[in-house]
């Protein structure tokens, strides 16, 4: 079974993420803009700034952490012989 280099596809993954942020905030004015003004909507600004869209990439993650620590807590009152049981038994 080959080996699977972690470092470099997490650099790979994170490079992609850096393009794709840079190129929404270059790029979604003039693209929206286009669309809009095809059904009548003149001007279009989608206001990109920085902390519109580090807020975003901090909040969510923690939601998600929070949500996974209610739902441990919740599990552990569920004894470890309730949760490897199988429910013919």
């Amino acid at each position: 079974m080959p080996q699977c280099d972690y470092e470099n596809i997490n650099k790979k993954k994170f490079g992609g993420a850096l393009l794709g942020f840079l190129a929404a905030g270059i790029l979604a004015d003039p693209l929206i803009g286009a669309v809009f003004k095809r059904f009548g909507i003149g001007e279009f600004a989608a206001g990109f700034s920085m902390l519109g869209n580090i807020v975003p990439l901090v909040v969510i993650p923690m939601l998600f952490a929070l949500s996974a620590w209610l739902y441990s807590a919740r599990l552990s009152r569920v004894s470890i012989v309730e949760l490897i049981a199988e429910d013919g038994e």
